[in-house]
């Protein structure tokens, strides 16, 4: 039981953490002004994040749905990809304030402008880091759904069987949800439709799964789908 405790503080103070850390970050690249266009697109990516997180801290906060949270197969990764999300968004928030300064919210002066605009390939590829963060707790929340709607009416083998399918499957669904989003970073009406289309698309090959197994994984792309 104390083992159990501890697993469970230690998953929901890095949850908080990462969501407060997250809001901070959201806020001060909202509130700067003539700023390249990476980082408006870099805080879209922070608030599908926390999305998520504030899904699985939900799950957490109620404890017919923390088992889920906490099953054996997702908790490793789970533990990883919190702690991934802690540390890039301290990251991100020293960097702003290296190259931006502690005035947020002036309207920034040609050079900060440069300097971020020269450091453009790093924040991309802060981008990309954020993303994989993302597909491993949708795979999370997925087992969540899966663990909560199943336990108890399916054995032990059988339900680990299950999970290891979907995992791939939810896996390989965010992958090619994060691919739509990526040929239209604007987020416009027909990115949004792209996006549609392609979870419609992979969720027609999950049809031959069980329904629950396809709900889960429909579950974790609602966050892509319909942001």
């Amino acid at each position: 039981m104390a083992e159990a405790n501890t697993v469970f503080s230690g998953i929901a103070g890095l949850l908080v953490a990462a969501l407060q850390l997250g809001a901070t970050v959201t806020r001060q690249i909202d509130a700067m002004a003539d700023v390249p266009r990476l980082f408006s697109v870099l805080s879209i990516d922070i608030k599908e994040l926390l999305s998520v997180l504030g899904t699985l801290k939900n799950y957490l906060d109620f404890g017919d749905t923390a088992e889920g949270v906490l099953h054996p197969a997702t908790l490793v990764g789970l533990d990883r990809a919190l702690r991934a999300s802690v540390g890039e968004l301290c990251l991100l928030e020293n960097k702003l304030e290296e190259y931006v300064g502690s005035q947020l919210t002036a309207k920034m002066s040609l050079w900060k402008r440069v300097r971020l605009s020269l450091r453009s390939g790093e924040f991309a590829e802060m981008r990309e880091r954020f993303a994989e963060q993302r597909r491993a707790l949708g795979v999370c929340v997925a087992v969540a759904n899966f663990v909560n709607t199943t336990s108890g009416t399916m054995a032990v083998l059988e339900m680990n069987r299950e999970i290891v399918a979907l995992k791939s499957n939810v896996s390989d669904t965010l992958l090619k949800l994060d691919a739509a989003h990526r040929k239209q970073d604007g987020r416009g009406p027909s990115e949004h439709t792209a996006i549609k289309r392609t979870a419609t698309s992979v969720m027609s090959v999950m049809g031959r799964k069980s329904t629950k197994l396809s709900r889960s994984v429909s579950i974790a792309c609602e966050f892509k789908a319909d942001d």
